[in-house]
């Protein structure tokens, strides 16, 4: 059996045996030594272990808040994985039903979901059949997230040394999973475009590489792998693009608010909340490619100043909504609301 299918095996037993979902006693101890008036947990499967723990010990009047990072069911996210890799298409269907069945408990058992936006909501119910039964009669609360700034290389910034001449081409930037979610092969398409069309144009790609969307092979077309400080990446490019198919309230693109750099996105999800507070400082596009280079084409072509020069605006935008404070400050008066309100009922 390959290792992978193994180890598929173990992760559907697991799944599947709901009675893994709870919590030992030390861990329960834990928990309540602290006296929670409520409790936030960050993905369905700790979620579910939480309520059924609290549920087999009779405890009630703590409400349990649910968020969930994923960019589309937790369900299918996980089975992808798997897909496109010889291993048995009915395993992994058996897999994503499992992990469906936890997350769906959760989600209806949860008292309060928090999520950053209500556009951050879309992949969930393009993903999620019943979505909108699950929320019915829910307690939703929006809280949107904040960041902190994109990490940078400490001294100079090395791609300087890695790319020689970067300096005198226009860069576009992508930083992200190579996969159909992510928008990737609208990335390339639109990439190989400007690569084509302009010999000034340089692609800077962040991100492990993928079998389903291979990068082009070509001198202006630089993949970098994984790379811990996007803010270098951020620092050497004209525009950063984000062509998500589905997006949930994508970090990357609150750390390149940070920067300034001029940003294209699709106009999905959390995406939308986005440039809804950043007043049209960064373009959305509608997910063609032809609309993405309009967009792009719109940057480079804007004026006689170098489209290197950062926005002010976006960088103003940043500071005014998605610092790591304004996150703190949203997310407490949101978790006093819920105490004082579910205290009172």
């Amino acid at each position: 059996m390959l290792p992978a299918q193994n180890e598929l095996h173990k992760h559907i037993r697991y799944f599947e045996n709901l009675e893994n979902f709870n919590l030992s006693d030390s861990e329960f101890e834990r928990l309540m030594r602290r006296n929670p008036r409520t409790v936030h947990l960050h993905t369905s499967p700790l979620a579910l272990k939480v309520i059924q723990a609290m549920k087999l010990r009779n405890i009630s009047g703590i409400p349990v808040m649910i968020s969930s990072h994923c960019p589309e069911s937790n369900g299918k996210e996980m089975a992808d994985q798997y897909r496109n890799r010889g291993l048995d298409e009915a395993l992994i269907d058996r897999f994503e039903l499992a992990v469906r069945k936890v997350e769906e408990l959760a989600f209806r058992q949860a008292d309060i979901w928090i999520f950053p936006s209500e556009e951050a909501l879309e992949p969930y119910k393009q993903t999620i059949p019943d979505f909108a039964d699950w929320m019915k009669n829910k307690d939703v609360r929006y809280v949107a997230t904040g960041a902190m700034p994109a990490r940078r290389t400490a001294a100079n910034n090395p791609l300087y040394q890695k790319i020689p001449g970067i300096s005198n081409y226009r860069v576009i930037s992508f930083i992200g999973r190579h996969n159909s979610v992510k928008g990737y092969d609208i990335f390339i398409e639109a990439g190989m475009h400007f690569i084509n069309s302009d010999e000034n144009v340089l692609v800077i790609v962040a991100g492990a590489p993928s079998d389903e969307f291979p990068s082009p092979v070509h001198p202006r077309w630089i993949e970098l792998g994984w790379y811990p400080n996007p803010g270098d990446i951020f620092d050497v490019s004209d525009i950063f693009i984000l062509p998500n198919r589905m997006t949930y309230y994508d970090l990357v693109l609150i750390e390149a608010l940070s920067s300034g750099v001029n940003i294209v996105a699709s106009a999905t999800g959390g995406n939308k909340s986005v440039y809804a507070l950043t007043e049209g400082a960064i373009r959305l596009f509608d997910g063609t490619t032809s609309d993405l280079v309009r967009n792009v084409n719109a940057i480079l072509h804007s004026g006689s100043q170098p489209v290197s020069h950062r926005s002010k605006r976006i960088e103003s935008t940043y500071s005014k909504y998605f610092t790591p404070r304004q996150f703190a400050e949203r997310y407490n008066r949101v978790v006093d609301a819920i105490h004082s309100e579910y205290i009172n009922r």
